[in-house]
Formats: structure tokens, C-alpha cells, sequence
């Protein structure tokens, strides 16, 4: 008895010991991080010479002064944000948009008695932003906390342009023009020096065009490259003021040729976000339930506890344990349609996706199209691997009121990264709600040849083949250029496929409706209703449909073989819970296509060259349309074809049906052409040209009361070569 009272004051001390210590431990970290509070301050400075734009990734510097010891904290930045609200509530009230703020985090070691400089690459969605700047230390106890509120530009036809140059004359004619008004687009030119070139892919989202000499481009870092590639692969326009040759005449119309103004994406990231939330819309399921089965189920319920149940009672003359059978039922089959959905039933976070691998010569490109979501509001997280950049998707608000942003004190959606990976943290969610992002990265290859296109388009005939060198087969293939598809079907695995004398088809890139219906192979019935068991296939039409937006909303020469494969879900992602991901991998392979035959060219669409009309989809909305186009400068003897168009809506569209007249150079009149003809040949185009090979046509069509517009034939021409050596 006495030994035990011995041994239990003994642990007792021994507890309280370790207590003690415990508090001493925990009050000198407290200490030690108190003695840093009040020691910071920070400063932000954004943007390039304080320049940013809506929806567009803009580089953060966070200046941090620090007059106490070394801290090893975080950094971190929430940005308000707005998206659309589906609340009936939020609508009634007229609150069209609500509040989704997002949190970026950087690890830092912040110097003793000096001041350190954190860059933070962060996307800004408003016209008026508030940030709050928070420094924690490693504790995560607040050691400094400030709010900033910027603002962005808002002009959707804004081209702006990076001036990254030596050169005295260059620099000095664009300082005298920052704002430039050029025909339809207005430049904005901001002066770099190549230090200002961020670390972080997407920091150069800001700019439509980069004009730099290559000296200055050949002293960025490896990183810098890296962003400027990654900027380049996402449709930036890049510029070598070393080729302008008379520096005397530098002007905005030397650089940059009006052709490739044209092809600047600057004012379709607002619908970017649009339709990939619509190819990403639906989950589709590799379980789905068997309907048939819980119409069986069901129908023996109603038939046994209804008058099967009655009957039997009443034959027994109990018919007052009607409602305790009755209730016992219910609760019986509840229980069976419950086990029977059990592997339907979605239970954890989950992922929807499209994956878009690109095979180019010496990389292959991953881009990922996905939404997280879960069916609670419990905060969770998404693990992304560190080879991947990523950046969330977001809808373009306009707001322009401080007093709108209610707090940015908490966020939604959290980013942060370590040595390994990247973190994504979700909360404040109501369950299901869609949180999209694209990921991206590009691996290096050398000496393999995974598919291999050999292709010659002339005219109405296309010769080659495609080499399928995969493990596996491509499905729904299909050669897409601008204006033009080709059908391919299926490819099988480690297989070549002849394409000779493949029909090739003219579609309207406007007005492509039934394409992807067509590539997909999506089956709708009369009524605009897919039909059973095509769900995947509305899938492949979804991604498609956002694909053909992306790539083809602008004339390009570029040519893509197209096409899903069945491989298995290979995405670098893992939630801190089981998860499952529903979608699909679709394969892209630029193709270098011949276009020549025995000294001639042929080209697949020749473009309108109106000002007025170059962007509206080659479709007449009045009785008479005169339009320009350029045949080609380097050409001669022209012949020039009219292509009738398949793949377009007959309920609003229709095929020009009307009347055709060329302007004759000679005359100054309007000579009419018989379009049933489809061909003019190089003896009558020639009174039709100018020195610059550009012919002026003019379009009558009589609409009637069925108001339907007229999609014009899309032209073509083959032409000889002037330079044959070229």
C-alpha cells in the first residue's frame, strides 16, 4: 500500500514536470513570435509600370521589412472574386453575383534587419480588386496583415504589347506611342527591361504581343524562357525587332502585319471560361444504374402493398394491421433501392476532366480541363504534382465598387506549394459546387516517332497516310484545318492507314453545327434528343465543341489530326481522400501538310479582306454584300473555286442560293457569274485582278419572309508558284 502511494506521487511529479516544461516551451515560441509583431511592414507593388487587365494573371511583388530576427513563415494573398450566383434567393434579391475569394501561399524565409521581396504571380478577375496581404510565421500566428485595394484596365480591344529592346530608335518610338489607335485595335505598349520578366508561367498573360531583339531575349534566365515559351505555346505573338529593316520607319504597321492582328485571342477569355464549364458540365458515371431493374422493384411495391397486401388481410379478417404492414413495407423497400444504389452513390470529392495531349516533334504537351467538387461542405484538398502549372478558371465581373467586396478576410478556394507539389484547398462550398482549373506541363522527346502523318492536300484530293505507333487505337479521328475535315474513323493501335482519296468536306467555322455530331458519331432524334446509350458520345461533342471554338473562332493554316483514346485516367492528381475521376483523353497532333503539286499552290480558304465583314463568319445578313479578297501575292495564273458548305443549321442558315457578280477592272462594272458553274478559270479571272491579285465580288440574295441567313460558299484557289525555288 505504501509503495503504491510512493509511486503515484512519483508519476504525478513526474506529469507535472512535464507540464511545466511544456508550458515553458510553448510561451517561449510565443515569445519568440511575439517579438516579431510590429517589427513588419509591407509594401505591394503589381502589374508592369502598375498596368494590369481583367481576368489575367499579374505579377505581385511583396516587399516585407523586417526589423527583428529571421522568421521562416508564409505569405499569404486573398483576392476577392466574383461568380455568377445560381440561388433563386440571390435573384430575387437582384444580387446577380456572389462573393468567391481566392488565397495564394508562398513559403518564405524573411531576412533578419533587411527587407525581402516575394513575387507572387496572381490571376485579377474585377475592375476593382481588394487584397489582404497576411505574413505568418511558421507557427501560423499573424505577424502582419494589410489590405490594398487595386484596380485593372477593362478594354476588351486593348492589344498590349511587351517592348523588351536596346535599341535607341525602337524604345524611343514607342515611349511617343503607348496608346495607338490602328484601324480596329488599339496598342498599348508598356517598356520591359528583361528583369521584368516574372519566374512563373502565366506572368505574361497580360501582353497579346512581345516585340524584343534577340540579343535581349538571349540573356533571360532559364526560367524567363521557360515563361516566354509557355507564353509563346498559348497563342502570344512574338516579335523580333532585329528584322525591321529600315529603324528609320519603325511604325505599329511594320511590325506587327495586319493578318496576325487579326489571329490576337485578347477578347475570348471570358467565353473560355464559358465553354469549358459547358464541356465539363455533366459527370458521366462508369456505373450507371440498371433503370429497368428499379422498374421491377417498384412495380412489385406497388403491386404487393397495394391490393395484393389488402386482399390478404381481408381474406384473413385482419384488416386493421393494413398500415403497419404498409409502413413496414415502405421502410423495407427504401431499404432495397437504397443497397441496390449503394455503388452509384457518390460519396467523396470527385474529379471531371478532359485531358488534351498534344504530340508535337520534340515534346509532348499535357493539357487538363477539370472540375473538383464534393457531394458535403466539409473542406478538402486536391494534390497536384510539382511538374504541373496550373491556374484556376474564373468568370470576367465587372465590378467597380469597393463597397461591393464584402471581406477577403476568408477564401473559398486555397493555393498553395511545397518542394513536391502543389496544394489546392477547398472550402465555404456548398456540396457539388464546380471549382474549375487547367493544369499543363510538357515533357521532352527525342527519336520517337509516336504518330506520324504524311499528307499532301490539293484541290478536292488528299494523298498520305497517318502511322498510329500507340499501344493503343485512335478513335473518332479526324484532319481539321480551318474550313476543311476529313474523317478518318478509327485508327487501330501500331497500325498505318492509307487516306488516299478520302472525301474532304467544307465547313463554315462560324457555323459549324452537326460537325462534332458527325465526329463524335452522336446520335439525336428528330426532336434534338440524344438518343440511348450515346452519352459518351455527347461527352466527345462536348469537348469537341470547345476544342473547334478554341483552335478555329480565327482563320489559321494550322492542321490538326484529331481524336480520343480509351487509355485509362493517367492524371498526376490525388485528393486527401479517395476520389474517382470521370472524362476522357482526346489526342491533338499538329500536321505539316504539302499543299503544292507540280509547281502549284493550292489554297483551302481564302479569307475576306473587309475590315467590316473579316470577322463575321463569311455570312450574308443583307440583300447585297460587296467583299475583297486577296488571292495570294506570290501567285499566278489563279483558278478560283467556290466550295459548297456542309455542317450548318438549315433552321436558321442557308446555303447561298442568290446571284454572283465579279467587278471587272477594265470595265469598272459587275460582270454576273454563274455559280452552278463552281470554277473560273485563270483566262476569264484575269480581268478581275488588280496588281496585288485581290478580285472584288459582290453577293445579291433575296431572303424572303423566312428571314434566313445565307452562309456564303467559301473560296479557294490553285495558283502557280512565282518563285519556284521557294
Amino acid at each position: 500500500m505504501i509503495n503504491r502511494k510512493k509511486n503515484t506521487k512519483q508519476i504525478k511529479a513526474i506529469i507535472c514536470f512535464i507540464i511545466f516544461c511544456s508550458s515553458l516551451l510553448g510561451s517561449f515560441n510565443i515569445k519568440a513570435a511575439a517579438a516579431n509583431v510590429g517589427s513588419l511592414t509591407t509594401e505591394v507593388t503589381y502589374g508592369f509600370n502598375g498596368t494590369t487587365k481583367m481576368n489575367a494573371h499579374t505579377p505581385f511583388t511583396i516587399s516585407i521589412s523586417n526589423q527583428g530576427s529571421e522568421i521562416q513563415g508564409v505569405v499569404q494573398v486573398i483576392l476577392s472574386s466574383f461568380t455568377e450566383s445560381n440561388s433563386t434567393t440571390d435573384i430575387v434579391l437582384n444580387s446577380r453575383y456572389k462573393e468567391k475569394n481566392y488565397m495564394y501561399q508562398e513559403n518564405v524565409t524573411i531576412v533578419a534587419n533587411a527587407t525581402t521581396n516575394v513575387t507572387m504571380v496572381i490571376p485579377v478577375t474585377n475592375k476593382v480588386n481588394k487584397l489582404q496581404i497576411t505574413v505568418l510565421d511558421e507557427y501560423g500566428k499573424t505577424l502582419s496583415t494589410k489590405e490594398q485595394v487595386i484596380e485593372s484596365d477593362y478594354f476588351s480591344y486593348y492589344v498590349y504589347a511587351a517592348i523588351i529592346s536596346d535599341d535607341p530608335i525602337v524604345l524611343n518610338y514607342f515611349e511617343n506611342t503607348a496608346i495607338y489607335q490602328y484601324s480596329d485595335y488599339t496598342f498599348k505598349a508598356i517598356i520591359l527591361s528583361k528583369d521584368d520578366i516574372p519566374k512563373d508561367n502565366y506572368g505574361l498573360e497580360l501582353f497579346d504581343v512581345i516585340i524584343a531583339n534577340q540579343s535581349e531575349i538571349d540573356s533571360l534566365s532559364k526560367e524567363q524562357q521557360q515563361v516566354l515559351d509557355n507564353w509563346k505555346k498559348n497563342d502570344g505573338l512574338m516579335i523580333d525587332s532585329d528584322d525591321i529593316v529600315n529603324k528609320q520607319n519603325v511604325s505599329w504597321e511594320n511590325i506587327i502585319p495586319e493578318a496576325e492582328i487579326q489571329k490576337l485571342n485578347y477578347s475570348y477569355s471570358s467565353y473560355e471560361a464559358w465553354s469549358i464549364s459547358s464541356a465539363l458540365g455533366n459527370v458521366y458515371m462508369s456505373e450507371l444504374p440498371n433503370f429497368m431493374l428499379y422498374v421491377i422493384v417498384i412495380s412489385i411495391y406497388i403491386a404487393l402493398m397495394g391490393p395484393m397486401l389488402y386482399l390478404i388481410l381481408k381474406k384473413l379478417n385482419k384488416r386493421y394491421l393494413f398500415w403497419i404492414f404498409e409502413i413496414a413495407g415502405a421502410i423495407l423497400f427504401a431499404v432495397i433501392i437504397i443497397i441496390m444504389g449503394s455503388n452509384t452513390r457518390l460519396k467523396a470529392p470527385f474529379i471531371n476532366y478532359f485531358d488534351i495531349v498534344t504530340y508535337n516533334k520534340n515534346t509532348i504537351d499535357d493539357s487538363v480541363y477539370f472540375n473538383i467538387r464534393a457531394p458535403f461542405n466539409n473542406e478538402y484538398k486536391l494534390y497536384l504534382d510539382k511538374a504541373y502549372s496550373f491556374k484556376p478558371i474564373t468568370e470576367m465581373v465587372y465590378i467597380d465598387n469597393p463597397s461591393q467586396i464584402k471581406s477577403v478576410a476568408d477564401y473559398n478556394i486555397g493555393i498553395s506549394h511545397d518542394d513536391k507539389e502543389s496544394i489546392i484547398t477547398v472550402k465555404n462550398d456548398a456540396a457539388f459546387t464546380k471549382e474549375y482549373f487547367y493544369a499543363e506541363k510538357s515533357d521532352e522527346i527525342s527519336g520517337t516517332d509516336y504518330i506520324n502523318i504524311n499528307m499532301n492536300l490539293f484541290g478536292n484530293k488528299v494523298t498520305g497516310s497517318v502511322t498510329n505507333n500507340l499501344d493503343y487505337p485512335i478513335e473518332n479521328a479526324t484532319i481539321l484545318k480551318y474550313n476543311k475535315v476529313i474523317f478518318l474513323d478509327t485508327i487501330p493501335a501500331n497500325t498505318t492507314v492509307k487516306i488516299d482519296n478520302f472525301p474532304i468536306y467544307t465547313y463554315n467555322p462560324k457555323f459549324k453545327y452537326g460537325l462534332t455530331n458527325k465526329i463524335a458519331k452522336l446520335k439525336m432524334d428528330k426532336r434534338g434528343v440524344i438518343q440511348e446509350g450515346c452519352m459518351l458520345q455527347n461527352q466527345k461533342k462536348n469537348i469537341m465543341d470547345f476544342y473547334l471554338e478554341k483552335k478555329f473562332s480565327i482563320a489559321t493554316d494550322k492542321t490538326y489530326l484529331i481524336g480520343f483514346t480509351t487509355a485509362s485516367n493517367q492524371l498526376d492528381m490525388q485528393l486527401d481522400s479517395s476520389y474517382d475521376a470521370y472524362g476522357m483523353t482526346m489526342i491533338e497532333v499538329p500536321c505539316d501538310v504539302n499543299y503544292t503539286s507540280n509547281n502549284h499552290q493550292y489554297t483551302a480558304y481564302v479569307p475576306i479582306k473587309n475590315e467590316e465583314y473579316s470577322l463575321s463568319g463569311d455570312i450574308m445578313y443583307s440583300d447585297e454584300m460587296i467583299l475583297t479578297y486577296n488571292l495570294g501575292s506570290n501567285l499566278t495564273d489563279i483558278n478560283l473555286y467556290f466550295n459548297e458548305l456542309s455542317y450548318y443549321d438549315p433552321q436558321y442558315y442557308k446555303a447561298f442560293t442568290g446571284h454572283v457578280y465579279f467587278y471587272n477592272r477594265k470595265t469598272s462594272l459587275y460582270d454576273p457569274f454563274d455559280l452552278s458553274k463552281m470554277y473560273i478559270s485563270t483566262q476569264d479571272l484575269t480581268q478581275y485582278l488588280n496588281e496585288d491579285n485581290e478580285i472584288v465580288i459582290k453577293y445579291v440574295e433575296h431572303f424572303g419572309e423566312e428571314e434566313k441567313q445565307a452562309l456564303l460558299p467559301s473560296l479557294s484557289t490553285i495558283g502557280r508558284i512565282n518563285d519556284v525555288e521557294n
